[in-house]
């Protein structure tokens, strides 16, 4: 009952001299990962699931420390009742994507205990995606699930990498949850339920 539909891209194309294989296993790792994993206890049909993209551009690469820096883009939709249209939920850039990957590497992920910045990374965008997408059906319905995402933000903070720490930036990792699950949007957070499920999904039967 895996939760996630994700689409992922890995662009190289500013990366000379490196054979091209490490990318296209990245692209193929990241992709199992994220989506042959239940994330949680609740149970999607595979029409459900959530359709998701990650475009990551590589930056740089130094092969001999396997050490990537890049930025993604990233977007999350949802299907509207009885129509063919999905409408996106959340789309932003991260522009700290940096992490370590060895070519065959398996990715591993143990939320209790972040040590590797690809997979904390990946966890933290597969629960804030869930999260969202759960927000859209009932009213602060993704709460439960947000927690686990500011639990990776408060875990990740022992990995030392950009994007996870408070005040660095204001868009980071950690300012997207920070903000997001504040008292003060509320307000916001219910105007997701109100505009995807008691609007969009009604237009079917009432335009």
């Amino acid at each position: 009952a895996q939760e996630l539909n994700v689409t992922v891209k890995v662009i190289h194309s500013q990366i000379q001299g490196t054979n091209a294989s490490v990318f296209e296993t990245l692209e193929t790792a990241i992709t199992e990962f994220m989506n042959n994993r239940s994330w949680t206890e609740l149970q999607f049909q595979k029409d459900e699931r959530i359709d998701c993209t990650m475009n990551i551009t590589v930056k740089k690469y130094d092969e001999a420390s396997d050490m990537f820096t890049c930025e993604m883009l990233f977007q999350s939709s949802r299907p509207i009742f009885n129509s063919n249209y999905n409408s996106v939920v959340f789309s932003m850039k991260d522009g700290s994507f940096d992490f370590t990957y060895k070519e065959h590497e398996p990715l591993e992920f143990n939320e209790n205990n972040l040590d590797n910045n690809l997979t904390a990374m990946l966890a933290y965008y597969a629960y804030l995606f869930i999260g969202l997408d759960l927000d859209t059906f009932s009213p602060k319905g993704g709460t439960e699930i947000l927690h686990r995402v500011e639990g990776i933000v408060n875990s990740a903070q022992n990995i030392g990498a950009a994007g996870w720490r408070a005040f660095d930036d204001s868009r980071n990792r950690h300012a997207i949850i920070n903000d997001y699950m504040e008292s003060s949007m509320e307000p916001f957070r219910n105007l997701m339920y109100k505009y995807y499920r008691e609007g969009l999904d009604e237009m079917a039967n009432n335009v």
